[in-house]
């Protein structure tokens, strides 16, 4: 058996109930989802003991888990977390928990339809738009795929990495010796305070599921702007009313999170926006992602 068949056969035989919605998820996605899949795997897996288990396990804990918040969010409201330091303690330094999350969210890629979709979107609408880089700036790069997946388009290219978990320094790191890739260093720094050696010296920026996780998500636009040179790209995503263990500040609506940007001195280049159904008639909102690229006005 391949990567993924090996990862379908373990969600069949221990979480059997996410099994129709990954097999609905891999038709609608088709070769191209395939690829993707096995490509992950392939690296993920040996992160994880080459133990396939481990990474179903965690995808569908972390599917679980997020439909149960989503729940509570839509009939309360209000997102269960609402103290950074609260959810920092509890997530981000925790080793076993942010583990198992960013090898539920590296799966997501493939094992979510609105995931893949986005995953798409970058890599078809924001890598396609950029030409002549030399610096490019993570921002949590989290489990690490996306800048990795730059610099295989952009072998000339150099990356950096900051992200307040010292888990996910280190998940990138290993991540970045599965794909030997030298040109990537990673490093722990809090993004809403950049130091002064960012200061217009990166030519893209990749800031992925990290503007709902802070109490002040335009802090996190400025930094942006600050590190950006004249012409950059950045890509950007914001969730909205979409609930999970780390999700602090609400976005409601995406016009909420373009007007943020804007009035942080951006201008829309493209955008994509997806997501689900609401589980509840009394929802806000769908559960969505929007993906924007911008650049600095």
């Amino acid at each position: 058996m391949n990567n993924l068949e090996q990862f379908v056969a373990a969600i069949d035989r221990s979480h059997q109930p996410l099994s129709k919605s990954i097999a609905a998820s891999i038709e609608e996605g088709g070769e191209r989802l395939k690829v993707l899949a096995e490509d992950i795997l392939e690296h993920y897996k040996r992160l994880a003991n080459d133990d396939m288990a481990v990474l179903a396990k965690s995808f569908a804990t972390m599917v679980l888990q997020y439909n149960r918040l989503q729940y509570k969010y839509e009939v309360t409201g209000k997102y269960v977390s609402q103290n950074y330091d609260d959810v920092r303690e509890a997530v981000y330094d925790n080793t076993d928990e942010m583990t198992d999350m960013m090898f539920g969210l590296v799966c997501s890629q493939f094992g979510w339809p609105n995931h893949f979709r986005l995953w798409c979107f970058f890599e078809d609408n924001f890598l396609a738009k950029l030409s002549n880089i030399k610096q490019v700036l993570e921002i949590a790069p989290g489990h690490g795929y996306f800048g990795l997946n730059l610099l295989r388009r952009f072998p000339e290219a150099r990356l950096t990495g900051i992200d307040i978990s010292s888990t996910s320094v280190d998940m990138s790191r290993r991540i970045a010796v599965e794909f030997k890739e030298s040109a990537a260093e990673y490093h722990l720094q809090d993004a809403r305070h950049l130091t002064d050696e960012y200061q217009h010296a990166v030519d893209a920026i990749i800031c992925g599921e990290l503007l709902e996780h802070v109490p002040h998500p335009e802090e996190i636009f400025s930094s942006v702007g600050k590190a950006l040179r004249p012409g950059g790209l950045a890509y950007v995503t914001a969730a909205i009313t979409a609930a999970a263990p780390d999700h602090i500040y609400e976005f409601e609506t995406p016009e909420q999170v373009i007007a943020m940007a804007e009035g942080e001195g951006f201008s829309i280049v493209d955008q994509i926006c997806e997501g689900t159904k609401p589980l509840t008639s009394k929802a806000k909102g769908p559960p969505r992602t929007l993906s924007m690229i911008l650049t600095k006005r």
